[in-house]
Formats: C-alpha cells, structure tokens, sequence
C-alpha cells in the first residue's frame, strides 16, 4: 500500500509541475485586443467556414502588433510535424471510442497541425520583423528529412523580406536539393519581387544549367529588364 501511495504522490507532483509549467509558458504569449496570439494565429484556418479577405487583413495587423514578441511561440508551432500514419489512425479510433465529448481531451494532431501552417503564415505578415528567425528557419530550411517543416520554412523566408532570400538561393544552389524543393524555393523567390532581383542575377552565370533556368525563369516574371542589366 504504500507503494501505491508514493506512485499516486508522485504522479500528483508530475502532474502538479507540468500545469505551473503550461501556466508559466503560456502567460507570457503576446495578446492584443484581448485575444492571445495563438488565438488570433487560428483566425487563419477558421474550419467550417471560409475567412475574408478582410478577416485576413485584421489578423495580419493583430500580428504585426504583437511583433518580434510573437516570433518565439511562431518559430516552436512551426516546427511541429505530423505522426506516422499509424498514430493518426490510433488517434481517430480513441476519440471515436471516447465520443469526442471534450474538445479539451481531444488527442487528434488536427489542431497542432493547423497551428504549423498558421504559423507560417503569420512569419510572413510580420514581414521584416520576423528577420531574426532566418537562421533557425535556414536551418529547417535545410533539413529535408523533415519535409512539412522544411516547407514551410521555406513559406516563411519568402515572405520575411532581404533576410530570406540567401536561404532560398542556396536551395537552388545545393545539389542535394530535390527537384521538388528547388521549384518550390524558386517560387517563393518569384514571391519575394524586387528583393531577389540582385541574387537571381547573380544565379544567372552558375556552373548548372537548371540554376541559370530557374533563375532565368524568376526574372522574367519579377523583372525582365533585369536580364539586360548585369
């Protein structure tokens, strides 16, 4: 019996630290307007219903707001990645056992999945303010392995100004980069406008032809005078 006791008091004590721990963590995330960021992030993938243009428009200024504040719980959401298949599927059939009844003890990674993606988004609206994040997101960037996060790293440099096109250009460069994940850092760089004209340039007398294609390529679409200018 008193085995069980000191389990219990134990298991108590884990349980009563990991709540002081949330608590501690989770009220030091910006707000603004008496929304938390987290929940502003979530405007972004609203679920049943479509969100506006102008819903779009008040979310990225609530963000803007909460500036480089928001960076480090944007830079922990980003990073999350989906479990093997066979996880999902234990998820779907303990919640269809439990009911769903309490969206609280709901153990699906829906939600954490979606926070990702809204996280990118949200790196972009900050723009340059989001700067200082480009060397933890060139090094996701860089890691393939993890490919959800390596994407949308690659989402998040394309929209956070001069900081994020080098990152970007080095895809183009790495010979180990996937045809793949070349097109898609190419895009974000067609994205990126007049910020990548002078690195695309540069791209143009690369020793590989599919660098000097996909920079050739960008060109024409951000600024095809540009082509002459070199």
């Amino acid at each position: 019996m008193g085995k069980w006791r000191v389990y219990a008091g134990v298991l108590v004590l884990g349980l009563g630290v990991a709540v002081l721990v949330y608590c501690m963590f989770s009220s030091h995330e910006p707000a603004y307007e008496g929304r938390s960021l987290s929940e502003w992030v979530g405007r972004y993938s609203p679920g049943q219903y479509t969100i506006t243009r102008a819903q779009v428009e008040e979310t990225d200024a609530a963000v803007r707001h909460m500036g480089a504040d928001a960076v480090p719980f944007l830079m922990t959401w980003i990073r999350y990645e989906r479990p093997g298949m066979w996880k999902r599927r234990l998820y779907h059939i303990l919640e269809h056992v439990t009911g769903g009844r309490s969206r609280k003890w709901m153990i699906s990674d829906v939600e954490r999945a979606a926070r990702a993606m809204n996280a990118t988004y949200a790196l972009r609206a900050l723009g340059p303010q989001a700067a200082g994040a480009a060397r933890e997101l060139t090094r996701l960037l860089n890691d393939e392995k993890r490919y959800n996060t390596a994407m949308r790293a690659a989402n998040a440099l394309g929209g956070i100004g001069n900081a994020g096109v080098l990152p970007l250009v080095s895809v183009l460069t790495n010979e180990q980069s996937s045809e793949e994940f070349t097109a898609v850092a190419a895009f974000h760089l067609e994205s990126m406008g007049t910020n990548a004209v002078g690195a695309l340039q540069a791209l143009l007398t690369n020793d590989e032809p599919a660098v000097r294609r996909l920079a050739r390529n960008a060109l024409l679409k951000i600024d095809p005078e540009a082509l002459n200018r070199r």
